[in-house]
């Protein structure tokens, strides 16, 4: 129901989604496994909770701390042919937000 809300809703339910995410001290792989990006970050349709996904390890790392470097790792460790695809979706990422 968590992925439903956050996939297919507006703004700001996901608002209230990393809201209660943030509360529950929900860390960011604990998300991105309860959005299923990990056999999906590189696929045009998930790009919205990527990016959705982008701002809540950003809320966390505000809030309870979150470094830069383990927000690559998870998503290093998604699949993916070659290291320049994540070169590639940020680049298209900047672009379209």
């Amino acid at each position: 129901m968590q992925r439903h809300m956050f996939h297919v809703a507006q703004a700001s339910s996901r608002k209230v989604m990393n809201t209660a995410w943030l509360n529950a001290l929900e860390t960011p792989v604990e998300v991105f496994t309860t959005l299923r990006l990990a056999d999906n970050v590189l696929k045009e349709r998930y790009r919205p909770d990527l990016i959705g996904w982008l701002r809540y390890s950003l809320d966390y790392t505000n809030g309870v701390g979150f470094s830069t470097k383990e927000t690559v790792n998870i998503l290093m460790k998604a699949p993916h042919k070659r290291d320049t695809d994540f070169g590639l979706l940020f680049l298209s990422l900047k672009r379209t937000h």
